[in-house]
C-alpha cells in the first residue's frame, strides 16, 4: 500500500462545474478576440484594403507596447478595487462589453477612405482594442487564482479554461472562410466585417457568462487589507526570481507564436498562392 495518500479536496474549496465552465466560457474571450486580430488584420487592410504592409506592421506595434505600459495599472486598478460586487466582477463587466466594441469597430473601415485615413484608422481602434483587453482579460485570470484556495482544484479550473479556450480558438480559421460566402456578394472585407460583428456579440455573451456565474474568492480578506501602491508592487514582483524567470520564459513563447499567427495567412496567400 503506497503511503502517499490521494488529495482530497475540502467541500467548501471546491468550485461547481457550472463555474468552471463558465469561467473556461470567460477565457475563450480573450483567445478568440486577440488571435482574430493577429490573424485577420494582414487579410483585411492588407490583401483585401490594399493598405501598405509596412504600415500594418508598425499600426500592429504600437498598440502591443502600450499594453505593456498599462497592464501593471489596470492590474494594480484591480487588485485596489474595493466594490460590493468584488475587485474582478465589475472589471469583467466593463471590459467584456468594451472588447466587443472595440472587436466590432476594427472591422468597420469605411471603404471610401484614403490608405492613409485607414491606416489612421487601424491605429485609433487598434490601440482602443489593446487599451480594453486588459480591463477584462487581467481581472479574469486573478478571478481564477481567488476562487478557491485548493491547489488542485485552481489546476482543474485552468484546465477547463485551457481545454475551452483552446476549443474557441479552433474556431478561428472558419471565420475567413464564412466571410468568403456567396451571400456576402465575394466581398472578403465585407464579409469579414459581418462575420466579426456577430463574433462580437458572442464574445461579450461569453464574458457576461463568466461575470454572472463565477463567484469571486476572498473578499472579506480584500476589504480588509490595505491598498497596495503600484511602485511598491512592482518592487515585490522583482524580488522573486522565479517569477520573473518564469514570465521571460512565458514571453518568448508567446512572441514566437504571434509572429507565427501573424505570419501565416500572408505567406500562404502571397507566396504559396501568389495573391
Amino acid at each position: 500500500m503506497s503511503s502517499h495518500q490521494h488529495h482530497a479536496t475540502a467541500p467548501e474549496d471546491r468550485i461547481p462545474v457550472s463555474q468552471k465552465i463558465a469561467y473556461g466560457m470567460g477565457a475563450v474571450v480573450t483567445i478568440v478576440a486577440v488571435n482574430s486580430v493577429v490573424q485577420l488584420t494582414n487579410l483585411v487592410y492588407i490583401v483585401g484594403l490594399g493598405v501598405s504592409a509596412i504600415w500594418i506592421g508598425w499600426a500592429s506595434a504600437f498598440p502591443r507596447l502600450w499594453d505593456a505600459v498599462i497592464d501593471p495599472f489596470l492590474g494594480n486598478m484591480s487588485d485596489n478595487s474595493r466594490s460590493r460586487f468584488g475587485r474582478r466582477i465589475p472589471f469583467l463587466v466593463i471590459g467584456g462589453l468594451l472588447i466587443g466594441i472595440a472587436f466590432a469597430l476594427l472591422w468597420m473601415v469605411p471603404r471610401d477612405w484614403s490608405k492613409e485615413w485607414m491606416f489612421a484608422y487601424f491605429v485609433v481602434t487598434s490601440l482602443f482594442f489593446y487599451t480594453v483587453v486588459p480591463i477584462y482579460a487581467i481581472p479574469h485570470g486573478a478571478l481564477g487564482m481567488e476562487m478557491t484556495s485548493d491547489y488542485h482544484e485552481k489546476t482543474n479550473l485552468f484546465a477547463y479554461a485551457s481545454f475551452i479556450g483552446n476549443v474557441g480558438a479552433l474556431t478561428l480559421p472558419w471565420v475567413y472562410y464564412l466571410a468568403n460566402r456567396p451571400f456576402f456578394g465575394g466581398d472578403t472585407v465585407n464579409g469579414i466585417k459581418w462575420v466579426c460583428l456577430g463574433m462580437a456579440v458572442i464574445l461579450t455573451g461569453a464574458a457576461m457568462w463568466c461575470a454572472l456565474a463565477c463567484r469571486e474568492g476572498k473578499l472579506h480578506q480584500a476589504r480588509a487589507q490595505a491598498r497596495v501602491p503600484i511602485v511598491e508592487s512592482f518592487k515585490t514582483t522583482y524580488r522573486n526570481g522565479t517569477f520573473v524567470r518564469l514570465v521571460t520564459a512565458f514571453v518568448l513563447l508567446i512572441v514566437a507564436f504571434q509572429l507565427v499567427m501573424g505570419f501565416n495567412n500572408y505567406i500562404t496567400i502571397f507566396y504559396l498562392f501568389g495573391g
